[in-house]
């Protein structure tokens, strides 16, 4: 019974951040652009600060259900596991080594280029989330 419910809560919570990534990319993130550099950094500190909580939380619980999963299903599907779980370290890697030190930098200034470099390597999430969520329902299809 545990077992079903990492593999929904893995599916869960891989589809909502894959929605909440492509948001980014494609709407969030590109209406940096339209924004007045006067009141950039305003708004840049506002998204941070609420930013931050809400997905502190999610990433939290992505991370404990990954590794969750691993322990319960690698003896089954080691490929699809170990690519899971690097997958998830490759999206935090991002996440941590370029996506939050950018916006760090655009809280401090309006830089157009680092807009474009936030848009870049979110890319990289995107599509990192995107195979996550398609493992994780093909996992939840084969043993749920």
């Amino acid at each position: 019974m545990y077992s079903n419910i990492v593999l929904l809560l893995n599916l869960v919570i891989s589809i909502f951040l894959t929605g909440v990534i492509a948001y980014m990319q494609f709407v969030h993130f590109p209406l940096y652009k339209t924004i007045r550099p006067r009141h950039f950094l305003k708004y840049e500190i506002q998204f941070k600060y609420l930013t931050t909580y809400f997905m502190g939380i999610l990433f939290a619980i992505e991370i404990i259900a990954a590794i969750l999963l691993f322990i319960i299903y690698v003896g089954e599907w080691p490929y699809f596991l170990w690519t899971y779980i690097a997958l998830t370290a490759i999206n935090y890697g991002v996440t941590f080594l370029y996506t939050v030190p950018l916006h760090n930098e655009l809280t401090r200034r309006y830089a157009p280029f680092k807009i474009r470099e936030l848009i870049r390597v979110n890319k990289v999430r995107a599509a990192g989330w995107t195979v996550k969520a398609l493992i994780a329902l093909y996992l939840f299809t084969e043993f749920f």
